[in-house]
Parts: structure tokens; C-alpha cells; sequence
């Protein structure tokens, strides 16, 4: 998924890496229920590896630099029924 975000590794650029953090938290998420989904969590077995590398990409997803989760949207005020083309921060654009 990587080398197709727009980032300094990917090669192909076709997606944001807003939608790379926003797929890194649902397949984090993902992971994290799959032991109790699927039916195979017990007490005896502990956590399960799924839960903790789950949790590990749920957790960077949601809490990396520039993450949808954590900006703002930055709302720019119309100037003369106009608004401003640089307030792209914090916004995904595609």
C-alpha cells in the first residue's frame, strides 16, 4: 500500500497518504476484533499477535503526523464571493 501513496517511498503516486492513515486504522482495527470475530481467542492462549499488531497499526495510523484523524480542516473565509486557493493544509486533496 505503500508504493502507491503519495509519499517520498511510493513509486506509483495514485492515492493521499490521507487515505493510506485512513486504511492503516480500518485493517488495524480489523486485526484487532479477527480473535474474537473468527472465534479463536481463548483465556488459555493470551493475547493473540493478531490483536497486538492490530493495535500497533491502528494506534500509528491514527496518531501519525497529519493524520485525518488529528488535523483540522483549515476553512478559509470568502473574500469578495472568492475563497482562498492556498488553504489546502490539513485537507485531503486528491
Amino acid at each position: 500500500m505503500a508504493i502507491f501513496s503519495r509519499n517520498e517511498g511510493g513509486f506509483i503516486k495514485q492515492f493521499p497518504i490521507q487515505v493510506h492513515q485512513v486504511l492503516d486504522v480500518f485493517m488495524g482495527f480489523l486485526l484487532m476484533v479477527s480473535p474474537w470475530l473468527y472465534g479463536y481467542a481463548s483465556k488459555e492462549s493470551g493475547v493473540p499477535p493478531q490483536f497486538l499488531f492490530g493495535a500497533l497499526l491502528f494506534f500509528m495510523g491514527m496518531f501519525t503526523k497529519g493524520s485525518p484523524f488529528l488535523t483540522k480542516p483549515h476553512h478559509s473565509l470568502p473574500e469578495g464571493q472568492l475563497t482562498s486557493t492556498d488553504s489546502t493544509d490539513g485537507r485531503l486533496s486528491i
